[in-house]
């Protein structure tokens, strides 16, 4: 082997040792967050539900208010929270508020013109009898209601909506966040809705097996 050919030689081992020394320092498959729950927000999502939550080096943690979904007059009257939190990120603002469901007597018509007041709102198709919708202000939130019997503060039975909500803070300057974390979110606000159909309960809520392809945000 000539002098040009062992020079070669060892330049190419140098370059191999250092890729081999650069992958097992950086693990780029491993550039990912330090921890996710096996299941949060009642046990309703998933960690790859949650994965799009998620940021980079930071763990994420899931703490719910109640334990159950099942009606008690305190939450009937506060609600229920899942609080998503993953500390600092670079593009979210932490924490997650939500995903909450909240109990509304009468018209959920009512809710939504709100929102309108606040912000941007496009409808989204949940299924009949289900109202949904998105609204971007200076937040973001996903919103699905679903027809549910209550108990009043009589003790009376009275007809309303348990709204499903989730609420980020996009840092990016965007009035929406990108397209792929607002389909993540609109499958965590079902994922809860139909389990809190099954458990609060709401008999004859019918509600469909994935979220619907959310469309462009008309945000102008």
């Amino acid at each position: 082997m000539n002098a040009v050919s062992r020079r070669w030689s060892l330049t190419a081992l140098v370059a191999v040792v250092a890729t081999a020394v650069v992958l097992v320092v950086w693990r780029p498959w491993q550039a990912s967050v330090a921890s996710l729950p096996t299941t949060a927000c009642w046990g309703a999502l998933s960690a790859d539900d949650l994965r799009p939550l998620a940021q980079k080096d930071h763990p994420l943690t899931a703490a719910t208010k109640p334990g159950t979904l099942q009606a008690t007059p305190q939450a009937t009257k506060d609600g229920y929270s899942c609080l998503l939190s993953t500390g600092s990120g670079k593009d979210w603002s932490m924490p997650v508020v939500g995903p909450d469901v909240n109990l509304y007597f009468g018209d959920l018509q009512t809710s939504r013109k709100v929102d309108e007041s606040l912000g941007k709102v496009q409808p989204l198709a949940f299924g009949d009898g289900n109202l949904a919708w998105e609204v971007a202000g200076n937040d973001y939130f996903v919103k699905l209601g679903i027809p549910c019997t209550f108990q009043d503060s009589a003790g009376q039975p009275a007809k309303g909506y348990a709204v499903v909500s989730l609420h980020t803070v996009y840092r990016l300057g965007a009035p929406v966040p990108p397209t792929d974390l607002r389909q993540a979110e609109a499958t965590m606000v079902l994922k809860v809705a139909k389990l809190f159909a099954q458990q609060y309960p709401c008999p004859g809520v019918t509600l469909p097996d994935r979220a619907p392809i959310l469309p462009d945000f008309p945000w102008a």
